[in-house]
Parts: structure tokens; sequence; C-alpha cells
């Protein structure tokens, strides 16, 4: 029985050795820009500038297309100035464990990707004036967004990616008080590629 499993292995070799020509991971980090739709908050909001970081796997599939599962790191939130009454500065603060899960299609040096995001939620703080509130209890621990971007490929197995993620869903857990809240984000990636294909 051990020579049979033994030479099963051996036979399936060359098969996996072909299966991970097709399979690409690398790290990729940058900037977010961004911002967060508060049902509550007429004020103009600006965007805050924040930052990802994390790891890729390109999984190709058949012919330019394939499945691009990330982990990312994710500092994202919003800013305003509240102008009714003292006219505060609140600052949003969030951070996010965020999962894509990716559809992807490779043109020549470019590739286009779209798919559902999934995120954790790890901290959430609002800065006003300076006094920085733990308020993580008032927002919900998931988030589910869509993502969709553009990628080109760089020598020196780096890449570049360029992409907004739509929230979907409400992440308020306090919807009389806090209204809808929902997440949109402009990233801007630099990859590089650690090991397989592109």
């Amino acid at each position: 029985m051990k020579k049979v499993l033994f030479v099963f292995a051996i036979a399936c070799l060359p098969l996996l050795s072909a299966s991970a020509q097709g399979i690409g991971i690398g790290l990729k980090g940058g900037l977010n820009f961004a911002n967060q739709d508060i049902a509550t908050v007429p004020e103009d909001i600006s965007a805050r500038t924040g930052f990802h970081i994390g790891a890729y796997t390109h999984i190709n599939i058949i012919g330019g297309f394939g499945i691009q599962p990330e982990v990312l790191y994710s500092s994202q939130g919003s800013e305003w100035v509240d102008d009714a009454g003292a006219g505060f500065d609140i600052k949003n603060k969030f951070d996010y464990l965020n999962i894509p899960i990716l559809l992807r299609f490779n043109i020549a040096m470019f590739n286009l990707h779209f798919g559902p995001q999934f995120g954790i939620l790890t901290n959430a703080e609002s800065d006003v004036n300076g006094v920085t509130t733990d308020i993580k209890d008032q927002f919900e621990s998931g988030d589910f967004s869509i993502a969709a971007g553009v990628g080109v490929d760089l020598p020196f197995k780096l890449n570049a990616t360029v992409r907004y993620v739509a929230g979907v869903s409400d992440i308020s857990s306090d919807p009389d008080t806090i209204g809808e809240v929902k997440n949109a984000t402009l990233q801007i990636s630099l990859g590089y590629r650690l090991i397989g294909s592109k």
C-alpha cells in the first residue's frame, strides 16, 4: 500500500509543478483615500489619507482569467468639520482586516479585477478637536464591499494597482443615533511578486 501511495505521489509531481506555474504570491502596500457616507452628517465630508499593507495570491484558471484573493490591513475613515455650535473638527479613524476575493482578467501587461471584499473591524476611534474616543462598539464588526480596479505589471517583479472599494453594507450598529454609514476607499498600491507567475 505504501508503495502504491509513493508511486501515486511521484506521478502527481508534474501536475503539481504545472499547477504551481499558474500561481503567483506577493506582497503589496500603498495609500488609501478613504471616505464615509454618513446619513446624519450634512456637512461636506473629506477623505482621510491612510494606508494598506498585506499579501496577495494570483491563481490562473484558464486563458487570461484567474482569481486573486488578498489579505490587507487597511486604515480608513473620514474627516469633516461640524459647523453647528462650536464647529468641531472631527476625524474618524477605522482600521480593518480586509479580504478581497477578486476575479481577474489579464490583457497583456494589464489586468482588470472585480469582486467582493469582506472586512473585519479591528479598531474605531473618533478624534474631536484632539480628544480621542473609542467608538468601536457603535459599529458593526463586519463590512461588505465591492472592489474594482486595474493593475499593470512592471519590471523587476513589481506591479501597480488602482482600485475603488465601495461599501455595500451599513456599518452602523446604532442607526437611530448615527444613521446609515458606508465606507468608500480609493487605493493606490505597489506590489512585489515573491514567487510564481504574474
